[in-house]
């Protein structure tokens, strides 16, 4: 969906056949994570949020938004918030979120470390969350927001890496980094 965009203003640059190329390769590859994960476990449950207490609450994608979609239809996992109808973000209460993530396999916290310094303010209890206990939790890079969109395809492939690591051993991931929320430091994940 979102990558379509690029034929629209193409168009306005004479750019058509470049704007194709690229599609063709995104599309190709976003499929390739499809393809990939097609056997794998559907039950992976994976979260996604991120507590902003002075915001009055945990923002989570909604159920029909692009990123449940990448979660559930790309990478064949489960989302935790499937339920809330819609696109875009819900604003739920933490509690909310604590009782669902906290049996998460999976935790993306939609920020970065330059952001996540209250991480363990922000988040009390996080440390039972299954996830966290088995050191799958993860943040976005710096540059998620800029070259990420940019790069969908690349993003799909690190989602699915950080879901599914059996399907795409030795990978190395981009633009989701595996978090230390001891040391509010995160690092690229390689699927072993």
């Amino acid at each position: 969906g979102r990558c379509e965009w690029v034929k629209m203003f193409a168009a306005f640059y004479n750019k058509e056949d470049a704007a194709k190329r690229y599609f063709t390769r995104v599309e190709k590859r976003s499929f390739d994570v499809k393809r990939k994960t097609y056997n794998c476990d559907p039950n992976v449950l994976v979260a996604w949020g991120k507590n902003y207490p002075k915001g009055g609450g945990t923002y989570v994608p909604k159920a029909q938004s692009y990123v449940a979609n990448e979660i559930t239809d790309f990478c064949h996992a489960s989302y935790i918030f499937s339920d809330y109808p819609g696109t875009g973000i819900a604003k739920i209460d933490y509690e909310t979120f604590a009782e669902r993530a906290k049996n998460a396999d999976v935790w993306i916290v939609p920020s970065t470390t330059t952001w996540l310094s209250t991480f363990k303010e922000d988040h009390p209890g996080y440390e039972t969350f299954k996830a966290v206990k088995n050191g799958r939790l993860f943040c976005g890079t710096d540059d998620y927001y800029q070259l990420g969109l940019m790069n969908a395809d690349e993003l799909l492939m690190d989602l699915g890496t950080i879901i599914h690591p059996e399907a795409f051993k030795g990978r190395t991931t981009h633009f989701f980094l595996k978090y230390n929320p001891d040391t509010n430091t995160a690092e690229p994940y390689t699927a072993d």
